[in-house]
């Protein structure tokens, strides 16, 4: 009754005058007995004994009181504003981990041939399980229940199993080819997994890339209707963050890219532009996620922003050691895996 009570007591009405039925109230608040009375007379009505409610009759007298109170009319309207340009080091990335069970389905890993000096003991601990779990007997031919990567033994001059004989990840890279800091690539689903393989097999076209972590590293805030009338406000991590080398870029497609679309690179290089860095977030084919239309048009609408702050911002007043990475263009793409093979020959001819 209280908790009613202050409802009443603590909103401003254009007039004063509750018709509760039994009950009528006006030029005043209702009291605790008045609402006490018309509780008790709608129990009564409905044959309930004693003095307790349940949560479904509690959520009715709180619906039935509701109706009298007045609708707000303010709504919150979130603004983006635009601050500072912030580095934001892939060194401090939260680590990530998985199961090795995981590795038996959906999850995949990618080490570089130089494991060994890169991964540290505990997961070379880890390895060495794997290595003993899976690794095949000298007795005869084993039952295989899974199909080996059609790009793992097509391309086995440059990508392989860890496990000799096995099919399944993890997957040690040709060192040249595996252009990531990180020491250990590990991918949620099957579309992340492709895209690693085709960042691979283009690996001349790149200088550098990483894999996000799903939280706590780069965040893009986005804002939708969920079916179209409750309006959704959330955050998002881009999987991919692939550099290139501009000048090295454009001398690689020299040859085989669209004038048209050196053309614009050119002029990003006289603009300044030493690096592109390509932002790629990744869904699947069979995703309709109403989301997805907002997580691309916002994260397109950032770095665009991005892109504006970073081409007038004084290299002074960024941190000496980011100093020399601050020449950088971002573009956005959505990508499912059906427009993996577009998204390739466009960085072939040098489309941005």
């Amino acid at each position: 009754m209280y908790d009613i009570y202050n409802r009443f007591a603590l909103r401003t009405f254009e007039a004063l005058h509750f018709d509760f039925g039994s009950v009528v109230v006006d030029d005043r608040y209702p009291e605790e007995d008045e609402i006490r009375q018309v509780i008790l007379e709608a129990m009564e009505d409905a044959g309930i004994k004693g003095n307790r409610l349940s949560e479904e009759n509690r959520k009715q007298i709180d619906n039935y009181f509701n109706q009298f109170l007045p609708r707000g009319t303010k709504k919150r309207v979130f603004e983006n504003m635009e601050g500072d340009i912030i580095p934001i080091d892939t060194s401090r990335m939260d680590r990530s981990g998985i199961r090795v069970s995981e590795l038996e389905r959906d999850r995949t890993a990618f080490l570089s041939e130089d494991y060994e000096n890169e991964i540290g003991e505990a997961n070379q601990f880890i390895l060495d399980y794997i290595n003993e779990l899976r690794k095949r007997p000298d007795d005869g031919p084993q039952l295989s229940l899974f199909k080996p990567e059609d790009f793992v033994e097509r391309r086995d001059e440059i990508i392989r199993t860890f496990v000799k004989g096995d099919t399944k990840p993890p997957y040690v890279v040709n060192t040249s080819k595996l252009k990531s800091p990180q020491n250990i690539v590990m991918v949620s689903h099957s579309p992340e997994k492709e895209f690693v393989f085709q960042l691979i097999d283009n690996s001349d076209y790149l200088d550098s890339w990483i894999k996000s972590p799903d939280k706590n590293f780069y965040s893009i805030t986005y804002e939708y209707w969920k079916g179209g009338k409750d309006r959704v406000r959330r955050s998002f991590n881009p999987v991919f963050f692939i550099k290139m080398d501009l000048a090295e870029y454009i001398s690689g497609i020299e040859s085989d890219g669209t004038p048209g679309h050196l053309g614009k690179l050119k002029k990003l290089q006289d603009d300044g532009i030493e690096s592109l860095i390509k932002v790629v977030e990744i869904k699947s084919d069979e995703e309709q996620d109403e989301a997805t239309p907002a997580k691309e048009e916002y994260a397109k609408d950032h770095f665009e922003r991005v892109n504006k702050k970073l081409s007038t911002v004084n290299l002074a007043d960024i941190d000496s050691q980011y100093r020399g990475d601050a020449r950088q263009h971002y573009t956005f793409d959505l990508l499912t895996p059906h427009q993996f093979s577009r998204w390739i020959a466009d960085l072939k001819g040098g489309k941005l």
